[in-house]
């Protein structure tokens, strides 16, 4: 067991299921002048919850750090946007979406998805906690 509390039910009964040690944050391209200093690392442990079965990670990076200049724009992918529109175009038609609808998504980086949403005429709702996003 760890002794970080669940994300979800605050339950102290986390097992680590996977642990990757210490990782620098993902997208955080260095300067050449940062090159000669210790970069931030922080834990990426994956934990399973005894309490309720939720899978998460055991520490969470300040979103501050995380996101004040994130690098990675999802419309770069070809294949992203590719997978975006087919995804898309099959749950409009499966679910019947339209104007009375809503494409909500958390994380919307670029709105590289949501744009397909808009295209069909479905309202959308996208939230992107990167400053520069």
């Amino acid at each position: 067991m760890t002794e970080a509390a669940c994300l979800s039910c605050r339950s102290d009964q986390l097992e680590v299921v996977l642990s990757l040690g210490k990782m620098p944050l993902a997208n955080a391209l260095l300067v050449a002048e940062q090159l000669t200093q210790p970069e931030p690392r922080y834990p990426l442990d994956l934990a399973f919850c005894r309490s309720c079965a939720l899978v998460q990670i055991t520490e969470v990076v300040p979103p501050e750090e995380l996101f004040g200049e994130y690098a990675y724009f999802s419309s770069y992918s070809s294949t992203m946007l590719s997978h975006a529109e087919s995804i898309v175009g099959r749950l409009v038609v499966e679910r019947s979406l339209g104007p009375g609808s809503l494409a909500m998504e958390i994380a919307s980086n670029d709105g590289y998805l949501l744009q397909n949403y808009v295209a069909a005429g479905v309202p959308v709702l996208g939230i992107e906690p990167a400053r520069n996003i």
